[in-house]
């Protein structure tokens, strides 16, 4: 049985949670990280992450009970550092334009300056067993719930389409943002302007064609009408 199949006994929580607030925890999240990304998860060894790190094998079972533990760790850590760049500081919500084009920018600005840990965020969860695979996605969700409900207010107010499902809009934007990773290159075009050129685009989708925008007014001025 290879080290990647190997599982140890399951040892307390507790314990385990405490071993985990040291630093050589953090080297070894750090260095599974640089591993997954240069070799891929499926071709990483237990063995390869602690050679990263400078410890023994069998070292890292004081952390882990199995690699999939490494790469929840990793997905966690990624979805951490995505989830603080985000939100700090807080995003003023007054004006739901600049609230879209101030998350769009940000989480672009994140995509692009740490595309390896972004990609394994985004490629590898399908390597984790389906219970665990469901906990990721949760937290995947966050972000979509996030930019959907400003979509939908955004709706209310009169400024985006109607036409457009804020559910399948936030889905699809997402995924347009999350692949910057792929195509980004910093010595054509720098961070900020992917990020305002991301943002430009998105707001363009949701406000729509001339005449869908004066559809949309005209639609609000008469639900206002109504309403009162």
């Amino acid at each position: 049985m290879t080290d990647q199949a190997t599982k140890r006994p399951q040892s307390d929580a507790s314990s385990r949670r405490a071993r985990r607030a040291d630093e050589r925890w953090e080297n070894i999240v750090r260095s599974a990280i640089r591993v997954f990304g240069e070799k891929g998860y499926d071709r990483t060894t237990i063995r390869d992450v602690a050679e990263e790190v400078g410890m023994l094998g069998g070292s890292l079972y004081y952390y882990i009970d199995s690699k999939e533990d490494l790469l929840v760790a990793v997905l966690e850590e990624a979805h951490r550092r995505g989830w603080e760049a985000l939100t700090v500081p807080p995003i003023d919500e007054t004006d739901v334009l600049t609230a879209v084009r101030t998350v769009v920018e940000r989480h672009v600005t994140f995509i692009a300056e740490n595309a390896l840990i972004s990609s394994i965020f985004y490629y590898e969860f399908r390597n984790l067993s389906p219970d665990r695979r469901q906990s990721i996605l949760e937290l995947r969700q966050m972000f979509e719930d996030k930019l959907r409900r400003l979509i939908e207010r955004g709706r209310e107010e009169g400024i985006f389409d109607l036409t457009v499902d804020p559910h399948r809009a936030a889905v699809a934007l997402q995924s347009l943002m999350n692949a910057v990773h792929q195509w980004f290159r910093p010595e054509r075009q720098s961070v900020e302007e992917v990020a305002r050129d991301c943002a430009e685009l998105v707001i363009g989708s949701l406000i729509g064609p001339p005449a869908a925008r004066l559809e949309t007014a005209a639609k609000t001025t008469t639900k206002r009408r109504r309403s009162r």
